[in-house]
């Protein structure tokens, strides 16, 4: 039975594979209810994705519905960007389910509820990154971004990278900044073991240093500077590994051939003990907000080297905690990775410092507590 006072919560999410923002998602859902919120977790599995995708996304979903967590989970489809049937059906939910405010995690999810007019219930949207296109197939893409984000009650950005790209003064009035947090990991694995196992997974040799890149295989990622890396790293014992999947994936393959010192892993279940067992990791992102595969590692003790972009900026000194190069270095990149390669005690570290980063700055409690009380400031204006 609820009790009186206590806030009943919606995250909803359109989704068609997992990455960044479906962590986010479900790590407040796990987190949110004990902090006193009653969750219900709406997603909606976009099938355009195609089953390969989709299989990615259902994993980790099916895992959480068996963790015990409190939250509800309530799943549905949709095969359209827009459906003024699944509108109603949104809006049918949040009724009958008693939601008292919906905490939207993409510009679908946001342009849905603003499309629900006087019937919406009060709603924030939290932006993950930046929608950077303005080709004329984007053009419906742009207008339901902008849509959701005028109709929000609030928005939450997770870096003050992407706080400074709302354009209008109208938009940064509502606008607050509350990074995402990570949870301490349940699953402890020690390193040897770990290293062990990758290293019989893909067949590489006790005396490499193995690298690792995490994350979708998309454009902003970039990761042909994460190939071109490998390829300054040539005859060296780096090894890099690619984990991830993606529509970049042959053209990777492609860019990459000849090279014997880089692995396309593919999509990790395990990434744990990725994090364990590997010795740096490395991002390359052209874009960036506030990255869950770098707080991941980050979690783990890594030394990290990443671009110099977006939230990087605001997670890592470059130096302190981490070595940071420009976007687009090729020989920067290569040069940070030697550094930690040729250095243990810098690894060493600069994985610690890492982890302390995490632990004082990007924990699951601080994101918690901040959204909460942006919540019942949206209620307390509401009820005016």
């Amino acid at each position: 039975m609820r009790s009186a006072g206590t806030l009943r919560l919606g995250l909803l999410m359109f989704s068609g594979d997992f990455g960044g923002m479906e962590k986010v998602v479900l790590s407040l859902a796990a987190a949110l209810p004990r902090s006193g919120c009653e969750v219900v977790l709406f997603v909606v599995e976009e099938s355009r994705a195609g089953e390969d995708r989709l299989a990615r996304l259902r994993l980790p979903l099916q895992a959480f519905a068996g963790s015990g967590s409190k939250a509800k989970l309530c799943t549905l489809t949709t095969s359209s960007r827009w459906s003024g049937a699944l509108r109603d059906q949104l809006r049918r939910h949040f009724a009958a389910e008693k939601i008292d405010l919906v905490h939207c995690h993409c510009y679908k999810s946001a342009f849905y509820l603003a499309r629900m007019h006087g019937a919406a219930p009060p709603f924030v949207v939290t932006l993950h990154g930046l929608f950077l296109s303005r080709s004329p197939g984007s053009l419906f893409i742009l207008y339901a971004y902008y849509c959701g984000l005028l109709r929000a009650d609030a928005i939450i950005c997770c870096s003050q990278y992407l706080f400074s790209h709302l354009l209008t003064p109208a938009l940064r009035r509502k606008a607050r900044l509350i990074h995402n947090g990570l949870a301490e990991s349940e699953t402890v694995h020690v390193r040897a073991e770990a290293r062990r196992r990758l290293l019989a997974r893909w067949g590489l040799g006790e005396d490499d240093f193995l690298v690792a890149g995490v994350g979708r295989l998309a454009p902003e990622k970039n990761f042909s500077l994460f190939v071109d890396i490998a390829r300054a790293l040539a005859g060296s014992r780096a090894r890099l590994l690619v984990i991830g999947a993606g529509a970049e994936e042959e053209m990777l393959r492609e860019r990459a051939a000849g090279l014997d010192n880089i692995v396309f892993a593919g999509f990790v279940s395990d990434i744990e003990l990725l994090y364990a067992g590997v010795d740096l990791f490395l991002m390359t992102s052209n874009v960036e907000g506030i990255s869950m595969a770098l707080l991941e590692a980050m979690r783990a003790g890594l030394p990290v080297v990443a671009t110099a972009v977006g939230g990087n900026t605001t997670i890592l000194t470059s130096g302190e905690n981490g070595l940071l190069f420009a976007k687009g270095d090729v020989d920067g990149g290569a040069e940070a990775v030697r550094q930690m390669m040729t250095q243990p005690g810098l690894c060493a570290r600069l994985g610690a410092a890492a982890r302390r980063r995490w632990r004082e700055e990007f924990s699951i409690g601080q994101q918690v507590t901040r959204q909460i009380a942006l919540y019942q400031t949206v209620l307390n204006e509401r009820r005016r």
